[in-house]
């Protein structure tokens, strides 16, 4: 891939992917702030946040692709699937044993998110691969 081509679309993955991580922390529930803040992206080749949701599989080592990985969740919030997909009532075990839970709803943001974005996102990308390619052509 052309030096101009990769860094165009590295800049227009980046605008992307920092949509989506503000919306999703737009949509997200406040309480403390730390779900909040555990949504990020970063790029694919980079290694995987442990405890997050949406990370998926392991980095790949760099290589010639551009990928972004985003997340919700980390060590501190490992939490961030329970608000997103809820929780049904159940009778807890371990160290509450025998205490009901109530559940949680809930609290969708995360695929939300993704969902509103991933056109923009693609169109973006699109048009910067088309930028890129004519940037090349020319120089």
């Amino acid at each position: 891939m052309p030096a101009k081509v990769r860094a165009e679309m590295e800049t227009q993955f980046a605008a992307g992917a920092t949509d989506m991580v503000q919306m999703a922390r737009r949509l997200a529930p406040r309480k403390s702030g730390d779900l909040q803040e555990s949504i990020t992206w970063n790029w694919g080749f980079q290694a995987r946040i442990k405890y997050s949701q949406g990370g998926g599989g392991k980095a790949a080592g760099k290589s010639g692709l551009l990928n972004i990985r985003y997340t919700a969740g980390n060590a501190k919030v490992r939490y961030a699937h329970i608000v997103e997909f809820g929780a049904s009532p159940h009778v807890a075990g371990g160290i509450f044993k025998g205490a009901a839970h109530p559940g949680a709803p809930a609290q969708p943001y995360f695929f939300t998110a993704y969902r509103a974005k991933r056109r923009a996102f693609k169109n973006r990308s699109k048009r910067a691969l088309k930028k890129g390619i004519i940037a090349s052509k020319g120089a």
